[in-house]
């Protein structure tokens, strides 16, 4: 699972890294939703 993670998150930084910059913000806001939330 890990590894598919990363390759996707390199794909991401190769073809956009804006685009990868608001997935990674986008992941950390649903984290913190769920920290709250739970």
């Amino acid at each position: 699972y890990s590894i598919h993670f990363f390759m996707i998150i390199l794909i991401f930084i190769l073809f956009d890294l804006e685009l990868f910059l608001f997935l990674f913000i986008y992941f950390n806001l649903n984290l913190i939703y769920w920290m709250i939330f739970l």
